[in-house]
């Protein structure tokens, strides 16, 4: 369990690149002391919700076996801030009251040779393709676990997919941003499965990647990932206690909150019905 939930460590900013203009988080891309960047997320005064998703999802992805980018937590001190607003300009709103001495961030490592899903893959598509992924599947996976955990802000036209390269030049499909999970919902023990259902189109597995993938893979493959998927949940399940553990208690994910998401995530019915969901895209 130590190597699929390695303990979150704590790094410290020692450079802000720069303030990325995306709606809502407004990330700070930073230069850490361990030499590596990273995009680093911060949430109001009032919730730690967004940053709580990180983690949760982050490590409940690594259960699923899905690349997703190392991360820690992120210290920013004043200073940094101060230099950053002397050179470059004043941060925005966002910030103004933020107390950066107290606040951790979340931080998502920025990997060598990223690109987003769409710019590397516009089509048309061809068997040769499938060849350029590591596991090609791993796309159809990553949209059978955004209905999961209700990450609603992961769709067709949005996918907030990076494709990073591997050793042998292969390809992994590596999913970031993890902040609407629960379907936006602030308070952890409103979540329940009614609420975290939309619109089939509005999913990922309504990419026009899918087809693609499906017609190049063979049957066997995409019926036998129904396994891995439940053999996913169930790995999440049993390193729950372990993920709830990495979260700061600052950040106050309270034990009532936690209990009813061991509840709603050990749902059989709804897991067996979301394991086989990515069968309905197939056609």
């Amino acid at each position: 369990m130590v190597d699929l939930i390695p303990p979150l460590t704590t790094v410290r900013a020692e450079l802000i690149v720069k303030e990325i203009s995306t709606e809502g988080s407004r990330p700070l891309r930073v230069l850490a002391n361990d030499g590596n960047e990273y995009i680093a997320k911060t949430t109001g005064a009032n919730s730690c919700v967004e940053v709580i998703n990180e983690v949760l999802c982050g490590y409940l992805a690594r259960c699923w076996g899905l690349a997703v980018p190392p991360f820690s937590l992120v210290q920013i001190s004043q200073p940094v801030v101060d230099a950053y607003e002397r050179q470059r300009g004043r941060l925005s709103e966002r910030y103004r009251n933020c107390p950066f001495e107290d606040r951790l961030f979340f931080g998502s490592r920025v990997v060598s040779s990223q690109v987003e899903i769409d710019v590397f893959f516009a089509g048309p598509h061809h068997p040769a393709q499938m060849q350029l992924f590591h596991q090609p599947l791993d796309l159809l996976k990553i949209g059978v676990f955004d209905q999961w955990v209700g990450n609603f802000d992961r769709k067709p036209d949005n996918p907030n997919l990076l494709l990073t390269s591997r050793p042998d030049g292969t390809f992994d499909f590596c999913p970031i941003d993890h902040t609407a999970t629960f379907a936006y919902l602030e308070n952890y023990r409103d979540v329940r499965d009614a609420l975290l259902i939309r619109e089939p189109k509005k999913w990922l597995l309504s990419h026009r990647f899918v087809p693609a993938i499906v017609k190049f893979t063979p049957p066997q493959a995409i019926s036998s990932l129904q396994d891995e998927i439940r053999s996913g949940m169930d790995l999440a399940l049993t390193a729950l206690d372990s993920i709830f553990a990495e979260v700061p208690v600052a950040w106050g994910l309270s034990r009532k909150a936690k209990e009813h998401l061991k509840q709603f995530f050990a749902d059989r019915v709804r897991n067996e019905r979301i394991a086989s969901t990515y069968l309905n895209y197939l056609h």
